[in-house]
C-alpha cells in the first residue's frame, strides 16, 4: 500500500515535472517534436527505474524501462524516416538528373547533321537505356527507402501497441 501511494507520488511529481517539457514538445510542431519527445520519455523513463531502483519498487523500475525503451523505439523510428526520406530524395534527383542528361543528349542528337544522324541515334538509345537504369536504381532506392518507412511504422505502431496494453493493465 506505502509502495503504491509512494509510486503514485513519484508518477504524478514526474508528470507535473515534464509538463513544461510536453508543452515546448508540443508548439515545436511535427518536424522537431519526435526527437525531442523521445528526449523528455527517455529522461522520465530514467527518473522512474532510478526511482523505483532507489525505492525497490520493482514496477516503477519497469514502468521506467518500457517509457525509456519506448522512446528509444521512437527515436529510431524517426531516425528510420528521416533515412528514408533522405534516400528517396537523392533517388528522385539522381532520377531526374538522368532525364535532364538523356534529353540533352537526344537534343543534341536531333540537331546533329545528316551524316550523323546514325551516330546521334545509336548514342541517344545508349543514353536512354543509362536513363532507364539510372530510373530503375533509383527506383530501387526508392523501394527500400519505403521498406525502411514501412518497417519504421511498424516498430512506430508495435509501440503504441505496447503502450496500449501498458494502459490497459497489460
Amino acid at each position: 500500500m506505502l509502495r503504491a501511494m509512494t509510486r503514485m507520488a513519484l508518477t504524478g511529481s514526474a508528470k507535473l515535472i515534464r509538463l513544461p517539457a510536453d508543452l515546448v514538445v508540443r508548439m515545436a510542431g511535427d518536424g522537431r517534436a519526435g526527437g525531442a519527445r523521445a528526449a523528455v520519455d527517455r529522461a522520465d523513463g530514467r527518473f522512474r527505474r532510478a526511482a523505483g531502483t532507489l525505492l525497490g519498487d520493482e514496477v516503477l523500475h519497469d514502468q521506467g524501462a518500457r517509457l525509456a525503451e519506448a522512446a528509444d523505439r521512437r527515436a529510431e523510428a524517426a531516425r528510420l524516416r528521416t533515412s528514408a526520406e533522405r534516400v528517396s530524395q537523392r533517388g528522385d534527383e539522381r532520377a531526374a538528373q538522368r532525364r535532364e542528361e538523356a534529353q540533352q543528349v537526344r537534343e543534341g542528337a536531333d540537331r546533329s547533321a545528316a551524316r550523323r544522324k546514325q551516330a546521334a541515334a545509336k548514342r541517344a538509345r545508349r543514353d536512354r537505356l543509362q536513363a532507364a537504369e539510372a530510373k530503375s536504381a533509383a527506383l530501387a532506392e526508392r523501394e527500400t527507402a519505403l521498406t525502411a518507412k514501412d518497417e519504421a511504422r511498424r516498430l512506430e505502431s508495435a509501440a503504441g501497441r505496447a503502450k496500449a496494453q501498458r494502459k490497459n493493465g497489460g
